[in-house]
């Protein structure tokens, strides 16, 4: 099965193996009996296969362009193992079934993936990223670290470059794509505002039919560009603007909390324990999100 799920090669063994855990790092094997070896700009991590066996691994993959001739210990070759890893995780997320929401953005995307959280644990079974495991590394290994009886994960996608977010998306097709600001952050890289948007509307490339984008329309080219993407989907857009689908208003900011309305969302103020004005928009983003879920609003407003 693992073999099949990363499109490889099975060889040395005839034995089914079972298992549970998966690791990158020889250092951090804690009972993983599957090693995948990454390969890097100044590091490869096939240098270290023999000594993941040493530790207790009970297969590894490995990649095609290398003697593997030597090895007698279960290996599974494949073109490449960072694109293997990532196929794992698309594969072990489809067969568990869980929903997904994915979240990208300049600003806030970790404020309102912890505030998505919260909010559906009350709820579901829920994993969320850890740290910036956001990338085409931590991503997957946040996938595959998820109990098979997870209900939702919820995911950030970080990117660097063009088709970075697309690769993310397509390891983990989501039910909600959220898009919480477009900043500056990545003009070194991307060069052009135009670009940033871009990017960041890949999320959208592996929505699956029923799902939703849920995007702040405060931002003019963004809204633009969502104006004109040729999506079934449904999108909805949040913010201060007027021209917004729910229009944030009369946010004040206290002790330890803040209080704001949003219009066409509750007929009542919304207070949540955050600091910063600036986390209303958040809040806004992650109410529209888990009401996708039918989270009851009494649980959403206490």
């Amino acid at each position: 099965q693992l073999a099949s799920w990363v499109n490889g090669t099975l060889i040395n063994t005839v034995d089914d193996l079972e298992v549970t855990k998966v690791s990158i790092n020889t250092r951090e094997m804690d009972g993983a009996q599957l090693f995948i070896p990454i390969q890097g700009e100044q590091f490869d991590g096939h240098n270290f296969v023999d000594l993941a066996f040493s530790k207790g691994a009970l297969i590894s993959l490995f990649s095609k362009e290398l003697d593997y001739s030597t090895f007698k210990s279960p290996l599974i070759i494949v073109n490449d193992t960072t694109e293997a890893l990532g196929l794992l995780a698309k594969n072990y997320l489809a067969h568990i079934g869980c929903k997904v929401v994915a979240i990208t953005g300049s600003n806030g995307k970790t404020s309102t993936k912890d505030i998505v959280s919260t909010l559906l644990e009350t709820t579901y079974r829920v994993v969320k990223t850890q740290g910036n495991f956001n990338n085409e590394i931590g991503l997957p290994l946040t996938i595959l670290g998820m109990p098979e009886d997870t209900e939702v994960a919820v995911l950030e996608m970080g990117m660097s470059s063009l088709g970075e977010i697309d690769r993310l998306n397509e390891i983990a097709p989501s039910d909600v794509s959220i898009i919480t600001s477009i900043g500056k952050a990545h003009l070194i890289d991307l060069k052009t505002e135009e670009n940033i948007v871009k990017a960041k509307l890949e999320i959208t490339n592996h929505l699956k039919e029923d799902g939703i984008l849920i995007y702040n329309g405060d931002h003019k080219l963004l809204k633009e560009q969502v104006s004109i993407l040729n999506i079934p989907q449904e999108k909805v857009s949040y913010g201060h603007n007027p021209t917004n689908d729910f229009v944030i208003s009369n946010v004040n900011q206290f002790i330890d909390s803040i209080v704001f309305y949003v219009e066409r969302l509750f007929d009542q103020p919304i207070e949540a324990s955050l600091i910063g004005q600036f986390q209303a928009q958040n809040v806004t983003a992650a109410i529209l999100t888990v009401l996708r879920f039918n989270v009851e609003k009494d649980v959403i407003l206490h």
